[in-house]
C-alpha cells in the first residue's frame, strides 16, 4: 500500500490550492511549481487532438474555467480528457496487458512447460493482473474523481465535438470510482480461508499485516471514501469558499479521529507516520478557514499576516510529503527483507559453503530391509502385540477358574445354612435373592444385593493384576 499511499497525499495537497481563498503568494508560487493539474509532462495522452491551429486553440485557452475561483487563477480546464487523460491512457495500457497475459498463460499450460517457470510466470501475471491495477487505480483515484467532477460542475455548452466525448468518458470514470468502492467494500468483506486465491491475489490491500487488533484491509476502502468526498466537496463548492474550507475541514478531522480510533496499521512506525500525516491533513485546511474568515467578516488581512500562514501551509504540505515518502521506503524495506535479503542469505550461505556445515555429513543409503529391522518403532509394537497376546490368553484361563471356583462355594455355604434344597429352584428366590459375585485382586465376595450380607469366602489371591468380574447367578 505504500505507492497508492503516497500517490493518495499527493493529489490531496494538490487539491488544496482550489480552496476559494486569498492565500499568500508564497503558498501560490510553491503550489504552482509542485501541485500543478496541467503539468502533463513525462505522461503520453493518447486523447490530445492533432495539433492544428485551431485544435490547438481549442485545447489549450477555449477550455479554460471562467469565474471567480481557483480553478481558473491556476488555468484549468474543464476537459476531462485532458486533465486526466496521460493516466487515463496508463491505466488503459496496464488493462490492455491482462488479456495477453491470460492467453500466454493458457498456452503454456497446454504446451506443458517446466512448472518451475510456470510457476514464476503466474506469480508475474496475478501482480499485474490484480495488485498493479488495484494500486493504479487508487494512485488514481483522486485525480480521476476531480477532472470528472471539473468536467461535470463546469459544463457550458459543447463548442466541439470533444467536449461531447470527455463529457462522456468523465461519467464513466465516476461509475469506475464508485465500482471499486463497491468492490474494495466485497473484499473487505470475504474470508481469505474461504478463498485463499482471491486474498493473495489482492495482498496489496492487506497492507502486509495479520495482526489481529489492526484493521488492515480496511484502510484502501476508507481511504478511497475519504478522498472521494473531499475532492467533491471542494472542486462543487468554489463559490462558498467559507463552506469549502469548513467541509474540507471536517471531512479530515473525521477521518484522523477514525485513525486514531481503529489502528490500520500492524507495525507501530507505519501507524504513528499515518496518525501524524492525517493530523497535519487537519491542520492544513483550517489556515485556510482562517483566509475564509476574514474574508467572510470583511476584514483585510495584513499582508505579513498572509505570509505567515503561507509558510505554515508550505510546512505542513512539506511535512505530509516527507512523511508519506519515509511511508514509502519502510514499505520497501520491508519487503525487501521479506524477500530479497532472505535470498541473499541463502546465496551467500551457498557460496561459502556454511550450509554444508551446519547440515552435517550426508546419512548412507540404507536398504529397505534393513530399515524395517532396525526399527525400533516396529520392534516396540511387536513385543506389546505378544506381551498382550499372552495376557488376555492367561486372564481367560484365570477367569475360568474363579467362576467355577465361585459357584462352589456359594452352593457350599447355603447348604451349611439352609440345609440341602429339596429342588433347585429352592436354592435362589429371583425376587429376593439375586446373586452377584464380584471378584477383586485379592479373592471375590459373595455379596446379595437385596438382602444382609450373606458369606465372604477369601482364597489365595489367584492374580497380581487387578480385574473385576461381576456374575449374575
Amino acid at each position: 500500500m505504500g505507492t497508492p499511499i503516497v500517490f493518495t497525499y499527493s493529489g490531496l495537497l494538490g487539491l488544496y490550492q482550489y480552496l476559494n481563498v486569498n492565500y499568500g503568494s508564497n503558498a501560490v508560487l510553491f503550489f504552482q511549481k509542485f501541485f500543478s493539474l496541467n503539468d502533463q509532462s513525462g505522461s503520453l495522452n493518447l486523447f490530445e487532438p492533432i495539433e492544428t491551429e485551431s485544435e490547438s486553440k481549442y485545447w489549450k485557452s477555449d477550455t479554460r474555467i471562467q469565474g471567480d475561483n481557483k480553478f481558473h487563477f491556476f488555468m484549468i480546464s474543464n476537459l476531462f480528457l485532458k486533465n486526466f487523460g496521460g493516466k487515463l491512457s496508463l491505466i488503459l495500457g496496464i488493462l490492455s496487458v491482462v488479456p495477453v497475459l491470460v492467453l500466454i498463460s493458457m498456452v503454456i499450460q497446454h504446451v506443458g512447460v517446466n512448472k518451475k517457470y510456470l510457476r514464476v510466470f503466474e506469480k508475474l501475471r496475478t501482480f499485474i493482473q490484480w495488485n498493479l491495477v488495484f494500486s493504479v487505480l487508487l494512485a488514481c483515484l483522486v485525480p480521476m474523481v476531480l477532472s470528472a467532477c471539473i468536467q461535470i460542475n463546469f459544463y457550458d455548452q459543447p463548442k466541439a465535438w470533444f467536449d461531447v466525448i470527455s463529457t462522456s468518458v468523465s461519467i464513466v470514470a465516476v461509475i469506475g470510482a464508485a465500482s471499486l468502492v463497491v468492490a474494495l467494500y466485497f473484499l473487505t468483506r470475504i474470508d481469505a480461508s474461504n478463498y485463499p486465491q482471491l486474498s493473495r491475489s489482492t495482498e496489496i490491500l492487506s497492507n502486509q499485516g495479520a495482526s489481529p487488533t489492526a484493521k488492515n484491509k480496511y484502510w484502501a476502502l476508507f481511504s478511497s471514501l475519504r478522498s472521494i468526498f473531499l475532492v467533491t466537496l471542494v472542486s462543487t463548492l468554489s463559490n462558498y469558499p467559507m463552506v469549502q474550507c469548513s467541509a474540507a475541514l471536517g471531512v479530515n478531522a473525521a477521518f484522523f479521529f477514525g485513525t486514531v480510533t481503529w489502528r490500520f496499521f500492524d507495525r507501530m512506525i507505519k501507524d504513528i507516520i499515518i496518525k501524524t500525516c492525517e493530523a497535519l491533513h487537519a491542520i492544513i485546511p483550517s489556515l485556510f478557514l482562517i483566509h475564509a474568515v476574514y474574508e467572510l467578516m470583511g476584514v483585510k488581512m495584513s499582508e505579513q499576516m498572509r505570509t505567515f500562514i503561507g509558510w505554515g501551509i508550505i510546512a505542513s504540505v512539506s511535512a505530509v510529503t516527507v512523511l508519506s515518502l519515509v511511508f514509502q521506503a519502510l514499505e520497501m524495506w520491508y519487503t525487501i527483507k521479506s524477500t530479497v535479503w532472505n535470498a541473499l542469505k541463502v546465496f551467500y550461505h551457498y557460496s561459502i559453503g556454511t550450509d554444508i556445515w551446519k547440515r552435517g555429513p550426508r546419512p548412507r543409503n540404507i536398504p529397505r530391509e534393513e530399515k524395517e529391522e532396525l526399527n525400533p518403532k516396529k520392534v516396540y509394537n511387536e513385543r506389546n502385540k505378544e506381551e498382550a497376546r499372552n495376557m488376555k490368553d492367561t486372564n481367560k484361563e484365570e477367569a475360568r477358574t474363579v467362576k467355577d471356583t465361585s459357584f462352589g462355594a456359594y452352593k457350599n455355604s447355603i447348604r451349611r445354612r439352609y440345609g440341602e434344597p429339596e429342588s433347585p429352584e429352592k436354592l435362589i428366590n429371583p425376587s429376593t435373592s439375586r446373586i452377584h459375585v464380584e471378584i477383586e485382586a485379592t479373592g471375590f465376595n459373595v455379596v446379595n444385593s437385596h438382602r444382609e450380607y450373606l458369606k465372604q469366602v477369601r482364597n489365595k489371591p489367584f492374580s497380581s493384576t487387578l480385574m473385576s468380574n461381576r456374575l449374575d447367578i
